[in-house]
This record gives C-alpha cells, structure tokens and sequence, in this order.
C-alpha cells in the first residue's frame, strides 16, 4: 500500500523589494575614558604581530621633590631664601619623559592615520604662514 504523498500547494513566489541603499550617518560619542592628552612627542615600535606601537609622552624639566623655604628663627618671617630638592642632577640635564598613553594599530589603520596627519599638517602649515603675513603687514 503506498501512501499517499504530503505535498504543500505552491506558493507563488512574490518579487523581492529592491534593495535601497541610504547614506552612512556616523555618531561621535566620548567614552567614559576618553582623555585628551598634549604630547611633545611619541616613542614607537613594530611588535611580533606587525601591527605599530606607538607611546605618546610630554617632556619637562625635572621637578623639585620639595622645598624648603627658610625663616627668621627670632620672628618666624621668611627670610627669601630657598633650597629645591631633588631637582637637579650635577652630572646631567634631566628631562622628564611622560608618558601618558600608548596607541597600538594595524598598518591599514597607521596608513589613514598618516593620511589624516598630512592634511591637518598642511592646513596647520598654511595657518601659520598667513599668521605670519598678517603680522609682516602690521610692521
């Protein structure tokens, strides 16, 4: 005896919508670690992964670890003098390198960046030399 067979009614098959692209629209938001930081310039290395290591720092002299300010033993009034400590190395000129952050990007990405960098170094370089026009015109 053979069964009978289960066969669903076709359906007719409905033209699909055609696909409408829309424009990309990007929302900037800051994290909750957002920082902005000056950096007077950055150390860098390409670790095993071939991917740019980049470690951004601000340099200054090297800070006093205290102050002691004399006073007048009999009045208790200073008396203008002053010793800094730890500020200073007899040997050497101390700069202090800072780092504040590291940065750690593909070559894809060190690519745009550098993209970026030259158009703004281009806009900053222009913006500096009309500066100093208009102050070579005020002469």
């Amino acid at each position: 005896m053979q069964e009978p067979e289960n066969k669903s009614p076709a359906i007719p098959v409905s033209p699909q919508p055609a696909v409408k692209y829309q424009p990309v629209k990007f929302v900037h938001e800051k994290g909750s670690r957002f920082r902005t930081y000056h950096a007077a310039g950055v150390w860098g290395v390409v670790n095993a992964e071939s991917e740019i290591h980049l470690s951004f720092f601000t340099e200054y002299p090297r800070l006093a670890t205290g102050v002691i300010h004399q006073v007048n033993p009999a009045d208790g009034t200073y008396t203008g003098e002053s010793q800094m400590e730890g500020a200073t190395d007899p040997n050497y000129y101390v700069v202090v390198r800072d780092f504040q952050c590291s940065i750690v990007m593909s070559v894809e990405s060190a690519i745009r960046v550098r993209g970026v960098l030259d158009a703004f170094i281009k806009l900053a370089e222009k913006s500096l030399a009309d500066r100093k026009a208009r102050a070579e015109q005020r002469k």
